[in-house]
């Protein structure tokens, strides 16, 4: 049987009929048919490793997701994406 979800290394899960990405919140109707999706069995796709950026090795978990999320073709908030921008630039 084909996985209609695959997991993200940062904790979100992408729906694979239409690149959706789903956060885990009980107030998103998508995460809520995900979570039907899983009591009926079904097994998400795992996850791809997380990148390292070139020249400057992430060092935790944090600093992975959030690159990830920030160079990610997405469509994200810009206040979120300049936040996480930020936060990127101080990790060592």
């Amino acid at each position: 049987m084909a996985s209609n979800y695959k997991l993200h290394f940062s904790g979100l899960i992408i729906r694979l009929d239409d690149g959706a990405w789903i956060p885990p919140t009980l107030q998103n109707l998508d995460w809520v048919a995900y979570q039907k999706w899983l009591a009926a069995g079904n097994v998400p796709v795992a996850a791809d490793p997380a990148p390292v950026p070139a020249g400057k090795p992430a060092t935790s978990i944090a600093a992975q997701t959030a690159l990830a999320v920030v160079t990610a073709d997405v469509t994200i908030p810009a206040s979120v994406k300049d936040l996480l921008t930020k936060i990127v630039a101080t990790l060592p």
